[in-house]
């Protein structure tokens, strides 16, 4: 074990013996409920704490403590008697059967039961905790069981609120209006209030109620967006929902024509958006791309056909991106193509100057959940 990490981990095991020892006698300035989660500030230790219980009595604990940020993931449960406190054991976490984050975390106890504390925490794993919707743990290849993570995003969106509003005792100083929905101002990736198990109360958290409308599903017609600034098409986002009725799981975020919101590229400070050229998002990308292209009477429109790999492949939060193009320079049909496919360097593909009109971020339908989608269809 590094001395960095050694510092760490024993820094986790005074917060986890403090906390779960005198419990009652912390004095929390901050305490709220979201969708089971139970978030609150301990003053006299300097972190929030974002808390679930689960009906096998798993606790979930998730800490940002002091101005440094540090984020501290704990796992506990009455039943876990063979472990050791001090002792590092090899955890693995498998989110919805297909992603898996292995690493170290050290035996303790927190409230009277035996735990597992997980320090330092990457912000990657921080984005699928908040974006899938199952988690599987174990141990030296033991399963400790599966959990859902429902409400986990909204949960993590008002920790940090906590955080920023100030709650802690020598915590930030409060920035306002809770935790932004952008990467950068101006700038959108599918994490936090715009992750897949967004809520239409994350989303006005982040943009102001003020400045969101929902519209109710009307029976027999199709389902209208959630609309961010519904009245400035320069800022204006369309959400549309995989179930509209109960407005669960995100289907997708769509930037229209006038919009100027930009769309963060993983791995880079650059960004891609309505107005872009092909060459700027070829350079974004890193690398060449395939694309359908239309002929002149659909407008000349074209969109990707496939990444071919690179940065756009999929975008952070785990989510796809859709951009449309369109040529700036009048061409033959010949030019603009028939709905075959055409790379993004190819000289032909040049000089039509094309631009983005349209962007979108989507989910990918995936596999299992076309049945999901029937049985929420019947019972909504």
């Amino acid at each position: 074990m590094t001395g960095l990490r050694r510092a760490l981990v024993k820094a986790a095991l005074a917060l986890a013996c403090s906390l779960g020892s005198g419990a009652r006698a912390q004095s929390t300035a901050w305490q709220s409920n979201v969708e089971g989660w139970l978030i609150k500030a301990v003053e006299n230790q300097r972190v929030c704490l974002a808390e679930a219980l689960y009906h096998d009595g798993t606790r979930f604990r998730i800490g940002i403590v002091g101005p440094e940020k540090k984020l501290v993931f704990v796992f506990s449960k009455p039943g876990w008697n063979s472990l050791r406190r001090n002792t590092t054991y090899k955890i693995r976490f498998v989110f919805d059967g297909q992603k898996t984050w292995t690493g170290d975390a050290t035996g303790a106890e927190w409230a009277g039961s035996p735990a597992l504390i997980i320090d330092p925490v990457k912000e990657a794993f921080l984005t699928d905790f908040m974006n899938f919707y199952n988690i599987a743990l174990f141990l030296e290849n033991q399963s400790l069981g599966a959990f859902a993570l429902r409400g986990s995003s909204a949960a993590l969106i008002e920790l940090r609120k906590c955080h920023d509003a100030g709650s802690v005792a020598g915590g930030p100083a409060g920035q306002g209006g809770g935790a932004s929905a952008e990467v950068r101002p101006g700038v959108l990736a599918c994490v936090g209030p715009l992750g897949r198990d967004a809520t239409p109360r994350t989303i006005e958290a982040a943009f102001g109620k003020q400045n969101v409308l929902v519209q109710p599903v009307q029976k027999g017609q199709v389902a209208p967006p959630l609309l961010v600034f519904p009245d400035n098409p320069a800022r204006r986002l369309e959400f549309y929902w995989r179930y509209p009725v109960s407005q669960r799981w995100l289907a997708s975020i769509r930037l229209p024509e006038e919009s100027r919101w930009k769309i963060a590229v993983p791995g880079t400070d650059a960004t891609v958006g309505v107005g872009s050229t092909l060459e700027e998002v070829e350079h974004a990308h890193g690398k060449p791309f395939r694309f359908l292209a239309y002929g002149p009477e659909d407008g000349g429109l074209a969109s990707p056909a496939a990444w071919l790999g690179g940065r756009l492949s999929q975008v952070e939060g785990g989510c796809a991106l859709f951009l449309q193009f369109r040529p700036t320079v009048l061409a033959a049909a010949s030019a603009t193509g028939d709905g075959s496919d055409l790379m993004s360097n190819a000289e032909s593909t040049r000089r039509l100057h094309p631009v983005v009109v349209r962007a979108e971020l989507y989910w990918p339908t995936q596999h299992g959940e076309e049945r999901g989608q029937r049985l929420q269809a019947l019972l909504e």
